[in-house]
């Protein structure tokens, strides 16, 4: 199974035990944020992917600026709501280079939305030399899992 097939597969499974409602907020792949879900998938387009994992067309939601715009179902990920976190650092020295200053800030872009790709909350702190994530979920050992899992590998996710 390819990676959309997986998202798609997450996506349809949490329509159909209602974890994903019109009018929840979730995370967006395709718009990079979060947007709030205006239609969801029928019982009957819901029943047909089960039986023939034909997916139905794209949804609608809107962005924070209010547009109204389409994207398939795969981009849409159920926001985690836990208050357990974990923290993980990317950072600098002040002799480091511009460039190397804009590989690390590109790093921490992509770890805070591969963190949201997977549903996890994100709270992104800047300072002069470096950013903290802090990785929210729904239980510790989720949180934990994940970035043990994925962060402290990240240079073969960079790669």
């Amino acid at each position: 199974m390819n990676l959309i097939q997986l998202n798609n597969k997450r996506a349809m499974d949490a329509f159909e035990n209602g974890e994903m409602r019109a009018g929840d907020t979730v995370y967006c792949s395709k718009a990079l944020e979060d947007v709030s879900l205006l239609e969801v998938p029928s019982d009957s387009e819901i029943w047909e992917y089960k039986k023939t994992k034909r997916i139905p067309d794209a949804l609608k939601y809107k962005k924070a600026n209010g547009e109204i715009v389409e994207a398939p179902v795969s981009c849409f990920v159920k926001i985690k709501t836990g208050n357990f976190f974990r923290e993980h650092w990317v950072g600098w020295t002040e002799n480091t280079t511009e460039k190397e200053i804009e590989e690390f800030r590109n790093r921490a872009d992509f770890l805070e939305f591969f963190s949201r790709g997977h549903g996890f909350r994100v709270e992104r702190i800047e300072g002069d030399i470096f950013i903290l994530l802090k990785i929210y979920g729904d239980s510790l050992d989720e949180v934990n899992e994940f970035v043990s899992a994925c962060f402290n590998r990240d240079a073969i996710l960079w790669e």
